[in-house]
C-alpha cells in the first residue's frame, strides 16, 4: 500500500522506473493494448484520419469528408470506452484518478461523458456480475469508482458553468433505493444544462425533502425509484410535492429501476414524464420552463 491509500506498484512497474522506463502508464497511453502493436495501429489510424484524410477529402466531397470525422470520433469513443472500463477494474487506483483527471480537463460535456461512457459501462458491469465474469468485490470497487467519478467530474466543472436563478431542481430518493449513480448522473447533467441543483443521491425522501419543496420554488423535483419501491408510498410521495409547492408549476420527472415493468404507471400518479433517457429528460424540464 502507498501513503495515499493506494495499492504500492507491482514488481514489474518498479523494475520499469529503475531501467529509465515510464512508470504506471494508463492503457490508453499504451493504446490500450499489453503487449501487440493493435492498439498503436488503432491509434496512427486516427490520426491519419484526422490530418490527412481531412485534407486531401476537404477539396473534393464534404459529405465524405463529414462520414470520415463521424467514423473518427465513434473509434475515439471506443478506445476512450475500453480504457475507463480497464481503469475502472484496474487494482491499482491512480490509473483511474489520471483518466478522471484528463476526462475533467478535457471539452468532452458532461452528457456525453455520462451517455457514452458511465451508463453503458455501468451497464456491462452489473452484466458481468450477473455473469459472474467478476467477483462481487471488484464490482463493487469499479461501480464505487464509477459513482465517485462522477461526483469529482462535476466538482471540476462547477466553476465553469453558468446557472440560471429561475431554473432550480431537486432530486431525492425513495427511501430504500440503494441504486445512487443513476441520480448522481442526472443531478449532473441538469447542473451543466445550467440548474440549480439541491439534493442528489444522498438525499432520501422525508421530512426534509418536503421541508425544502415548501421553502423553495423548484420548478423541477426529480424522484429515484428502486425495483422494490411500494407504487403505493410512490404516488404519496408525488402527491405531497404537488400540494408542497401551490400555486406553482411543478415539473415532476420520475427515474429508476423502478420504472424496469412499470413504464407508464408513474405518469399516471402525477409525474409529467419517466426519465429513461438523459438527454430527453433534460429537454423536457427546459421545454416546461417555457
Amino acid at each position: 500500500m502507498t501513503d495515499d491509500g493506494g495499492e504500492a506498484d507491482t514488481p514489474g512497474e518498479e523494475a520499469g522506473k529503475m531501467a529509465g522506463q515510464a512508470p504506471d502508464r494508463h492503457p490508453l497511453d499504451r493504446g490500450l493494448n499489453t503487449g501487440s502493436s493493435s492498439g498503436f495501429r488503432d491509434l496512427l489510424e486516427q490520426a491519419i484520419e484526422h490530418h490527412v484524410i481531412d485534407e486531401v477529402v476537404s477539396h473534393h466531397d464534404k459529405e465524405l469528408l463529414d462520414a470520415v470525422r463521424e467514423r473518427a470520433a465513434v473509434r475515439a469513443n471506443a478506445l476512450l470506452y475500453k480504457g475507463v472500463l480497464a481503469a475502472l477494474l484496474e487494482t491499482n487506483p491512480n490509473r483511474f484518478q489520471r483518466l478522471l483527471e484528463r476526462l475533467a480537463a478535457s471539452k468532452m460535456p458532461i452528457l456525453d461523458i455520462c451517455d457514452d461512457l458511465v451508463l453503458p459501462i455501468a451497464h456491462e458491469l452489473g452484466r458481468r456480475w450477473s455473469d459472474d465474469t467478476e467477483s462481487f468485490v471488484t464490482i463493487a470497487v469499479a461501480m464505487s469508482r464509477l459513482q465517485r467519478f462522477v461526483t469529482e467530474l462535476m466538482a471540476a466543472r462547477r466553476g465553469l458553468i453558468a446557472v440560471q436563478p429561475d431554473k432550480r431542481a431537486l432530486f431525492a430518493r425513495m427511501p430504500g433505493n440503494k441504486h445512487t449513480l443513476g441520480i448522481s448522473v442526472i443531478s449532473a447533467c441538469f447542473a451543466e444544462d445550467g440548474w440549480i441543483v439541491d439534493g442528489g443521491s444522498d438525499l432520501e425522501i422525508g421530512p426534509q425533502t418536503k421541508d425544502l419543496l415548501k421553502k423553495t420554488n423548484y420548478a423541477f423535483f426529480g424522484l429515484s425509484v428502486g425495483s422494490l419501491c411500494s407504487l403505493h408510498d410512490v404516488k404519496n410521495v408525488l402527491s405531497d410535492a404537488r400540494t408542497s409547492v401551490p400555486g406553482s408549476r411543478l415539473c415532476i420527472g420520475v427515474g429508476g429501476p423502478g420504472l424496469i415493468g412499470r413504464g407508464g404507471m408513474f405518469v399516471e400518479m402525477g409525474a409529467d414524464f419517466e426519465a429513461t433517457d438523459l438527454r430527453r429528460a433534460i429537454s423536457t424540464a427546459d421545454g416546461m420552463m417555457h
